[in-house]
């Protein structure tokens, strides 16, 4: 017969087993719950039952494979390079520089009273501007006429 130490080491030995037996069984069982709860979300259960009805569509044939004819070798692209021509690209190269004062036009004149009615101002707004850029191109600026309540 075992001695009372003995059967209290077995005892406390089939009491760990028995608890560590529970844990696994409640880490297994919490996880079938878990992939059930996902599958009816997704309706990934639905989805199969609905398929094992319905008759499988027929598959698409693929097309053969056909080796290619003639092909080149990969290869590093090569080109030569050409400037534009005219040696001009687009756009305005500055400074930008007026050559004639008169070549500048201007809207008809305008008189513009303040609103007490003690000064009165007489503009001619800027119509038109030539100027020549640094390739001597020229660019021309056209200024609409001002309305005269903004004034």
């Amino acid at each position: 017969m075992a001695t009372a130490e003995q059967q209290r080491r077995a005892s406390g030995a089939a009491m760990e087993a028995a608890r560590r037996a529970i844990g696994s069984n409640n880490t297994a069982a919490r996880r079938a719950i878990g992939a059930s709860m996902e599958a009816q979300r997704t309706g990934r259960g639905l989805i199969d039952d609905l398929n094992s009805v319905v008759t499988p569509m027929q598959q698409g044939r693929t097309l053969p494979v056909i080796e290619a004819r003639g092909a080149r070798p990969a290869a590093r692209g090569i080109a030569n390079y050409q400037a534009p021509a005219g040696g001009r690209g687009g756009g305005i190269a500055s400074p930008l520089q007026e050559q004639n004062y008169a070549d500048r036009t201007f809207h008809p004149q305008q008189l513009i009273e303040s609103s007490d009615g003690l000064f009165t101002l007489r503009i001619e707004p800027l119509q038109r501007l030539v100027m020549r850029d640094a390739n001597n191109a020229e660019a021309v600026f056209l200024f609409q006429a001002p309305p005269a309540q903004d004034l």
